[in-house]
């Protein structure tokens, strides 16, 4: 493969989403990259992340435990995985990061032996330039990452009518705070009842989880767009930059502004 063709970004199936039966899945970037030094840690992001290296020398660490990034090994990371990267010689690799409605247990790294099929429309797809490629075989690679997880560590789709309203409301109001009290008004139900039903189903009160959305509504808002920050804080209910700066960094480790400028890396 030319060197040239070494660094590659492509956004990939930005504007419909793979919809099924089964799971959906929004893949927004597909890369290529050669990766010159690699030692910051690789932030909890909202969005899924696969890996499939194609030369040695990288390695992940989550807690005290250390994947070593193995050649033509896929390396699938849920949402919310607080991940250190290491990396002491340039290495090369296929990424890609999508959203998908598919719900875990836990936040933790699955492997996966590669395909060498994938591989093989990977690099074609790559030496060619080729978007349209790419973004297919970027669809196959995280097709089968995601068939590779144990369905053990799955958790059931929400199938309850109550809460996937409670979700609609939520989703539909990321721009204010939403208290137990108004969403319980909404739905009909009484709060101890609102907490009850999202103890059963989510594991998490209904509050933590609006809020949840609203921070993972203001992570893209930072990543996809050029807005102010003051901006993302108003459009995403919070009372000002400074409040929104404070909440943000106590969930996800990191600043706003910090976020944003890391958020293109691996």
């Amino acid at each position: 493969m030319d060197k040239a063709n070494y660094f590659m970004h492509i956004p990939v199936m930005t504007r419909q989403p793979l919809r099924s039966k089964g799971p959906q899945v929004d893949i927004f970037l597909g890369a290529f990259d050669i990766v010159s030094k690699w030692g910051k840690p690789v932030l909890r992001n909202s969005y899924w992340r696969c890996y499939l290296p194609i030369t040695g020398g990288a390695s992940l660490r989550l807690s005290n435990k250390t994947w070593p990034m193995r050649i033509n090994e896929v390396i699938i990371i849920p949402p919310d995985c607080p991940l250190q990267g290491d990396a002491e010689t340039p290495f090369t690799l296929y990424y890609a990061h999508f959203n998908c409605s598919i719900r875990l247990r836990k936040s933790v790294v699955y492997t996966a032996p590669g395909d060498p099929l994938i591989r093989a429309a990977l690099d074609e797809a790559s030496s060619r330039q080729s978007e349209r490629l790419l973004g297919m075989a970027m669809l196959q690679l995280v097709s089968y990452a995601l068939i590779s997880i144990p369905e053990r560590d799955m958790q059931q789709p929400i199938t309850d009518d109550r809460t996937a309203l409670a979700f609609r409301i939520m989703k539909e109001n990321l721009h204010t705070r939403l208290d137990n009290r108004d969403l319980a008004r909404l739905l009909n139900l009484s709060e101890a009842s609102l907490l009850r039903l999202f103890r059963t189903t989510i594991g998490r009160s209904p509050r933590k989880e609006h809020l949840r959305l609203r921070l993972n509504h203001a992570a893209e808002l930072l990543r996809n767009t050029g807005e102010s920050i003051d901006r993302i804080a108003e459009a995403c209910g919070f009372w000002d930059r400074n409040h929104f700066t404070r909440v943000f960094t106590q969930e996800w480790k990191i600043p706003p502004a910090r976020y944003r400028h890391s958020s293109t890396t691996l």
